[in-house]
C-alpha cells in the first residue's frame, strides 16, 4: 500500500461510529442509512488528514531526510491500521 493510499477516497467506507456505510463506484453512488451525511463527513475527515501530514516534520534518519520521513509516516499508517 502507497503512504498516500491511506489518503484516497474508498470505494467501500463504514462509518466510523457503524452507524452505516457508503458505497462510491463510476455511475453508483449509494448510502445507508440515507441521510446520515457519510460522505460529506468522510470528505471532511479526508481533508483533515491532508492538512495534517502537510504539517508534519521531517525526519532526518541516517540515509536522509526523505528516507527517514517515509519510514516514520509508513510505520504511523502501519500502527494506525495494522491489517
Amino acid at each position: 500500500m502507497s503512504v498516500h493510499a491511506y489518503l484516497q477516497p474508498a470505494a467501500w467506507r463504514m462509518d466510523r461510529e457503524e452507524r452505516g456505510w457508503l458505497m462510491s463506484l463510476p455511475g453508483l453512488q449509494w448510502e445507508e442509512p440515507a441521510g446520515l451525511a457519510l460522505r460529506e463527513t468522510e470528505r471532511r475527515y479526508l481533508e483533515a488528514e491532508r492538512q495534517r501530514a502537510a504539517k508534519r516534520k521531517e525526519r532526518i534518519g541516517r540515509h536522509g531526510p526523505r528516507f527517514g520521513t517515509t519510514v516514520h509516516r509508513a510505520v504511523g499508517l502501519a500502527l494506525a491500521d495494522p491489517r
